[in-house]
């Protein structure tokens, strides 16, 4: 959750989000996730409900069309128990109008009511007022790439098949991908799975690079090759930082495209 524009008026109620990096991503869902934690602890075993809502201009709201369902609070404890303490809207046809129309942008409200035994509103509280802030998720992202006429495919090493022996094999460029989401790295929002690669196998005199330098030291017989990479893209990465913020950094170096032996 970030801080709304300045142009806004002040209103404490706002979850604004700045989605401006997500032009540069196609994806499937977004959902605001909210924590409930704290009226958890406060109301055990009452029943709750979230009221939704988007400001359609820097000052009018109006009620969102999703279900709001009543559910139980307790006091278990444990892994299943944090999951427990927050909950998700779905908001991904908002989101992709705010992509489509920036300037209607204007945020949301969320109202979390606790509800006594007759289903009326016991105490109500405001999640935009609350710690931890609302968090934007963006689920099953890929980056738009804009292909380039004449463009050059950089994969100048062969690349090996996995299952091939490292030592039998010559100087290549093997497969590799990470997951984040292996790593429980949920405020990695883009990619969510890398293809990095990395580079093994033995050096010969046909796998050396051009440089005298490298051919030099290969006639020396104590002096052992490395396969190791040589021309390597960078990566861009849209991320979560820990106020709520999306953010896209470029991490130089990170994908391999050649191996050579030096």
């Amino acid at each position: 959750m970030k801080k709304a524009p300045e142009t806004y008026p002040e209103d404490f109620n706002r979850i604004w989000f700045n989605i401006t990096s997500l032009t540069q991503y196609n994806f499937e869902e977004a959902a605001v996730l909210y924590y409930v934690g704290r009226i958890k602890k406060q109301y055990p075993n009452k029943k709750f409900k979230s009221s939704f809502y988007y400001y359609t201009s820097p000052t009018d709201v109006s009620e969102y069309s999703v279900s709001t369902i009543a559910r139980e609070l307790d006091n278990t404890t444990g892994l299943m128990a944090e999951d427990q303490n927050w909950e998700s809207y779905d908001i991904t046809a908002l989101v992709r109008n705010w992509i489509d129309n920036p300037e209607k942008n204007f945020g949301i409200m969320i109202k979390l009511i606790i509800e006594d035994d007759d289903g009326n509103e016991e105490y109500g509280e405001m999640v935009a007022s609350t710690k931890p802030p609302a968090y934007l998720e963006i689920s099953n992202t890929r980056f738009r790439v804009k292909e380039k006429r004449n463009s050059i495919v950089r994969h100048k090493t062969p690349v090996c098949e996995s299952t091939q022996n490292h030592k039998n094999t010559s100087c290549c460029l093997y497969p590799f991908s990470l997951s984040f989401d292996d790593f429980n790295w949920s405020w990695v929002i883009a990619p969510k799975k890398i293809d990095f690669f990395y580079c093994a196998g033995y050096c010969q005199v046909s796998n050396l690079k051009t440089a005298l330098h490298s051919q030099v030291l290969f006639l020396n017989k104590n002096m052992e090759m490395c396969c190791a990479p040589e021309l390597s893209d960078p990566i861009d990465i849209l991320y979560q930082d820990p106020n709520g913020n999306l953010q896209l950094k470029t991490i130089p170096n990170m994908i391999v495209r050649s191996c050579s032996c030096s």
